[in-house]
Parts: C-alpha cells; sequence; structure tokens
C-alpha cells in the first residue's frame, strides 16, 4: 500500500508545533515496523513524507471539507510541491491548526491533529484502513467504545502503550508526548484484518458445559500474527452463546512493553458474536499466576440453581518459552437448599449469604466479611482445579493454595483488628440493627430494638 503524507497548516492559525519532515518520517518508519511484525510479514506500508505546505485555506475552510480533503488540498500540493500524486492508494494528512486533535479514517483519506501526531495513533488509524474496527470494554454500564486496554485499536492516552525514547527527538520538536507507540493487536483486529486464521492459529476448547471436567489447552504468547502456520496456538477459544477468545500478553514482546507489570505477563478474554459482524468487547483481563480463575459470560450469576458463569483458570505458565496453560469449566447448578418455592431475591444494596442454620443473610458490599468470602470462593476454585487435574499441575495448583490460605487467613484477622476499632464497632452495631430492621423481619422484637439503640448510644458516645 502506497502512502502519501502531508503535513499542512491553515493561514489564519499558526502552527502549534515544531514537528519536522524529518522526524515524521522516522515515525511512519516505526508504524511501518509495526504493520509488518503484527501481520506476520503479510502487509509493508510504503510511506512517503512531503515537506510541510501552508495551505491558501483558513481553518474553516478546511473544516467544512469534511470528509473529503484529499479533492481539494491535493491541487495545492500538486501545484506549490510540484508531486506527482499519481500511484498513491491513500493520503495522510497531519494538520496542524493549533486546534486539531486526535485522528480519523474515511474515504481514502486519513485525517490526524499534529498535536496528538504519534506512531500509536497513526497505527490506529491505519490499521482501521486493513480492516479492523475500535475496540470496546464490557463495563457494568454497557460496552464502552475505545476502553479495551490490550489493543492498538483502544483509546490514546489510555491503551497500554509505551514511549519510545528514540523518537524523542526536542530539535524536531517532538516531545515524549509524540513517542507512544504499540500496544500490539487482539486476537479479533488480527481476525478482522484476515491475517490470523483461528483455524490455523487457534484451538477450540471443547467439553467445559459437563461440570468441572472442563478442558486444558496451552497457547503461546501472542505477538501478531505468525509468519508461519504450525506450532502452538496463539489464542484458545469457546463458542458459549457468544465466543470468548483468549489471547496471553508478554511484555517481552517489542510492542506489548507498556502493559502493566507483572512477572507472567497477562491474559485477556475478547467477546466477539458468533451471527454478526466481528466486534471486540473486552470481557476480562489478569494478571497471569496459576491458580487464578475469573468468572465471565454464561447464565446470571445471582441464580444459583442453574449452571454458572465460564470459569478460566491458570494452570501453569512459561516465561522463558512463552506458554501458558488454560483451563475453561463451568460449574453444574445447585439443588435447591431449601423446600419453599425459590421466589428470586429482594433488591439489596449489598451481598446475601446462605448458611443452613441462618438462611439467607445480607451484609454490606463493602464489608471485610465480603472479602473474605472473596477468599473463600478463590479457594474453593483451586480445590476445584485441584480434584480434576493431574498430577502435571498438582506443584503449581499446591502453591496457588497455599498462597490463598495466606490471604483468608489475613483477610480473617483483619476483621478482627478493625472489630476493635471504635469505627468497627460502630459498624457491627449498625449492621446488628439493619438486621433487625429489614423487610424480611415480619415480627420486629421491641425489647431487642431497644437494648440494640442502647448499646449503639454507647458506642457513640465511646467515640465521642
Amino acid at each position: 500500500m502506497k502512502l502519501a503524507v502531508f503535513p499542512v497548516s491553515v493561514s489564519d492559525n499558526p502552527r502549534a508545533t515544531t514537528l519536522t519532515r524529518a522526524w515524521i518520517e522516522r515515525a511512519c518508519a516505526s508504524v511501518k515496523r509495526y504493520i509488518e511484525e503484527q501481520s506476520g510479514g503479510r502487509k509493508s506500508p510504503d510511506f512517503k513524507v512531503f515537506d510541510w505546505l501552508a495551505l491558501s485555506m483558513t481553518r474553516q475552510q478546511w473544516m467544512a471539507l469534511g470528509g473529503n480533503v484529499s479533492d481539494t488540498v491535493n491541487q495545492e500540493v500538486i501545484s506549490v510541491l510540484q508531486a506527482d500524486l499519481s500511484g498513491y492508494d491513500r493520503f495522510i494528512y497531519i494538520i496542524d491548526d493549533g486546534v486539531s486533535t486526535s485522528g480519523v479514517s474515511e474515504n481514502n483519506e486519513i485525517r490526524i491533529g499534529a498535536l496528538d501526531f504519534d506512531p500509536a495513533l497513526l497505527a490506529h488509524e491505519l490499521t482501521h484502513v486493513y480492516g479492523a474496527g475500535d475496540t470496546f470494554l464490557d463495563a457494568p454500564d454497557g460496552p464502552k467504545i475505545y476502553d479495551a486496554l490490550f489493543c492498538i485499536m483502544g483509546r490514546e492516552g489510555s491503551k497500554h502503550s509505551f514511549r519510545d525514547m528514540s523518537l524523542v527527538s526536542p530539535h524536531d520538536g517532538a516531545d515524549i508526548g509524540h513517542a507512544d507507540c504499540g500496544p500490539g493487536m487482539c486476537v479479533p483486529t488480527l481476525l478482522a484484518t484476515g491475517w490470523l486464521d483461528l483455524a490455523k492459529h487457534g484451538v477450540e476448547v471443547t467439553g467445559f458445559t459437563t461440570g468441572l471436567t472442563g478442558s486444558t489447552a496451552r497457547i503461546r504468547a501472542l505477538d501478531g500474527a505468525p509468519r508461519e502456520d504450525g506450532g502452538l496456538p496463539v489464542c484458545c477459544f469457546v463458542d458459549d452463546g457468544d465466543r470468548y477468545l483468549v489471547e496471553y500478553r508478554s511484555p517481552k514482546s517489542r510492542w506489548d512493553g507498556g502493559l502493566p507489570a507483572s512477572a507472567n505477563g497477562w491474559l485477556v478474554v475478547n467477546r466477539t458474536p458468533l451471527d454478526g459482524p466481528l466486534t471486540t468487547l473486552e470481557v476480562a483481563s489478569f494478571a497471569v499466576m496459576p491458580g487464578k480463575t475469573v468468572s465471565f459470560g454464561g447464565p446470571d450469576n445471582m441464580y444459583p440453581f442453574g449452571a454458572g458463569p465460564l470459569r478460566l483458570s491458570v494452570m501453569a505458565c512459561d516465561v522463558t518459552n512463552g506458554t501458558v496453560d488454560v483451563r475453561f469449566a463451568r460449574q453444574l447448578g445447585k439443588a435447591p437448599q431449601y423446600t419453599q418455592p425459590f421466589e428470586g431475591f429482594i433488591p439489596d444494596d449489598g451481598c446475601l449469604l446462605w448458611t443452613p442454620t441462618s438462611g439467607w443473610r445480607s451484609f454490606p458490599a463493602r464489608s471485610d466479611l465480603a472479602l473474605v468470602l472473596e477468599k473463600v470462593v478463590e479457594l474453593d476454585q483451586i480445590r476445584d482445579l485441584a480434584r480434576v487435574s493431574g498430577r502435571r499441575y498438582a506443584m503449581n495448583l499446591a502453591g496457588a493454595s497455599e498462597r490463598q490460605h495466606v490471604a483468608l487467613q489475613e483477610a480473617v484477622a483483619q476483621i478482627d483488628n478493625n472489630m476493635q476499632t471504635p469505627k468497627g464497632k460502630l459498624m457491627a452495631q449498625t449492621g446488628r440493627l439493619r438486621q433487625l430492621l429489614h423487610p424480611n423481619n415480619s415480627m420486629l422484637d421491641r425489647r431487642a430494638l431497644t437494648e440494640e439503640l442502647e448499646n449503639l448510644q454507647s458506642i457513640v458516645q465511646q467515640v465521642q
């Protein structure tokens, strides 16, 4: 693909940067290498950077051109720069009007504000040209466009880019804000470009719907599309209503040098529809640690008598060779634990816990007990893994169990420490009152309420 790059300014606004043509050529060379490596050698963009051109039009006239800049601006480029623009596939405009930021790709052109111009932004816009869309992050209030962190198609300034210090050049007008590069492309983005083929580079995980037996797969670190077929897969996936794609990201990759610190790298899970256009929704990401389990997708997590959500567990990792073993599983539903019909939960601000002696009890979501229960669940998940895994993973899971026991003991100790403080005593007493006044309590014990109120008053006086 031949790309003409035009750094331009307008007639009524002064330039806000002093970026030089030479530095822009270096930035484009970085993006050329990025595309070559992410595509596995399948693509190699050819950039031609022209001299800076002060356009005869105002900023308002520039903005009025909308997504059809090339028809007007290219005529001025040909006239002033005596340039031959035949044979170019696309035109890139770096507009320095003191105002414009970010970038956009449409028609046969890419427009990027000089204030934000860096290799990460140019690579993002160019990846659109190769067929990929923007990424989304799964959030409690719905998908958030650009907010996925582990792909070049995320938001500038928040995705896990790194600063290429070799591009910092004050005499070329390039400060550290112009040095962002990466991260690498996620699996759905590579699929959208056509550079990755799941049949050749991925592995489907089956058998996870039959309970905790699950299935285990080994994948290697993703560093763009593989140059050759064969070898270990770079992703694994399950089809469960949607398709869930798991990839292993390592900071050893040049383009993933900006990932958060993690000795073993990161696992990232993206979801795409099975029966619609390919989109990227990041649903989970976590630092790799043997024994670590996350849950996502599938049935409602709050309904305890149906099958549980999908579980993804780390069984082993080999940082030296860049591999990780993962297991998918789904816990079967539990039988009802009491005789009366289950009519659903009463809406509550906190958490609900069921015990044989007390039935359902509620407690604040931010209480110390919630942290303890999280540690119990994580320990229980490790136990489940140890029960169904062979001797191959025994040592890894034994270490994970030991770490989790320590974490549980620390969480329990924290409750005891907090209970001894005035604030802890006050919160505990408030909790007892809240339980007495809960809507589920059809018979209010006024004597008990009076005693608890007196206890509360005594604690308040101590705090004061």
